[in-house]
């Protein structure tokens, strides 16, 4: 997408896809392929919080999972630090495990309801015990300042996670995730459980955690003004598809794709005079079983012209690291090709 010097790039995806078979039909005689991710470009720079946005279903968590290797891609290769890690496993994939990790969407089920704070934080320490030379004695230490920068009080390590309220299980999660001093985090919506109260807090804490530990950071949100406060570049997801990317602070200002502008509309406005005109988008998200041709939005896209139903758009620069994939912005498309209803134009 960007020429960008590997030596600046931290990850790095080429034609990503995740497939998986689904059995349907009596006695599950019938098998579908369920396409959650295809042909994904990604990149993530050294210390950049880039932004992943999208409805429910789009593939959002599959593909971060995929990133992290927690679930093997079907296609496509993953690069790490200029290292392909498609393929690694075993020992090898242990030591990556270091430098990624992950903060679940759900609080709740994410912490072991079995084990101490102190335990949770520290599981991934005594897991790399001897490759760190750490001893009980450092571990402890270790987990106290992760307390402390976590905003937890220090007696909460010997409490349960059932303890704790929504937030401060958020900040556990947290502080398991940066344990090892990773390089990236995959930040699975950290926000959508919690109370309005609370996210802004946790909002600043993933801020100066970034800063203190240097770190690269994937956020998935379905709130478009959260992850453009915290986000350099955000890549809009449809139906397992990266159609845009832009810079966040371009997102509100000038985005190109019907769907992001149709996700904006969404967004509510305390101030009547920068409310949006609402884009209502008709029908449902098709299922990933079966994506319709060409543009997989041309259903339910109010701008929708014929060669949007036959043919993929391809992926077009249109100003610095803004890209979009709409047959709309195609200079070199047939000018002649009409929407489907003029009257929806």
């Amino acid at each position: 997408m960007n020429d960008i010097k590997n030596t600046d790039c931290l990850i790095r995806t080429e034609n990503i896809s995740k497939f998986f078979e689904q059995k349907t039909g009596l006695f599950n005689s019938k098998k579908e392929i369920v396409r959650a991710v295809e042909n994904i470009n990604i990149h993530i720079l050294k210390g950049e919080t880039v932004g992943l946005v999208g409805e429910s279903g789009c593939g959002k968590t599959t593909l971060g999972r995929t990133i992290l290797r927690l679930i093997d891609p079907t296609n496509g290769n993953i690069f790490f630090d200029g290292n392909n890690i498609t393929s690694i496993s075993g020992k090898e994939l242990r030591k990556l495990r270091r430098n990624m990790q992950i903060i679940f969407q759900d609080p709740y089920s994410s912490l072991n309801p079995r084990f101490k704070v102190k335990h949770i934080i520290a599981e991934g320490l005594y897991n790399f015990k001897n490759e760190l030379k750490l001893d009980n004695i450092s571990i402890d230490k270790i987990v106290s300042e992760i307390l402390e920068k976590t905003g937890l009080s220090k007696d909460a390590s010997t409490k349960y996670p059932h303890q704790f309220s929504g937030g401060q299980r958020q900040r556990i999660g947290i502080g398991r995730a940066i344990a090892l001093n990773p390089k990236f985090i995959v930040c699975d919506e950290p926000l959508s459980a919690l109370d309005v109260s609370i996210k802004s807090q946790i909002l600043n804490l993933l801020h100066e955690l970034k800063k203190e530990y240097k770190l690269s950071y994937l956020f998935i949100s379905h709130d478009l003004k959260i992850t453009a406060s915290i986000s350099d570049r955000i890549y809009i997801m449809y139906l397992g598809r990266i159609i845009e990317e832009l810079p966040s602070s371009q997102l509100f200002k000038n985005p190109f794709h019907p769907y992001t502008k149709a996700l904006i509309s969404a967004v509510p406005e305390i101030d009547s005079d920068k409310r949006r005109k609402r884009i209502l988008l008709e029908g449902d998200v098709p299922s990933p079983v079966s994506i319709p041709s060409g543009c997989p939005f041309h259903p339910r896209c109010l701008k929708a012209m014929e060669i949007c139903k036959s043919k993929t758009p391809k992926y077009l620069k249109k100003g610095d690291n803004h890209f979009v994939a709409c047959w709309l912005y195609d200079q070199n498309s047939d000018s002649r090709h009409k929407t489907q209803d003029s009257s929806k134009s």
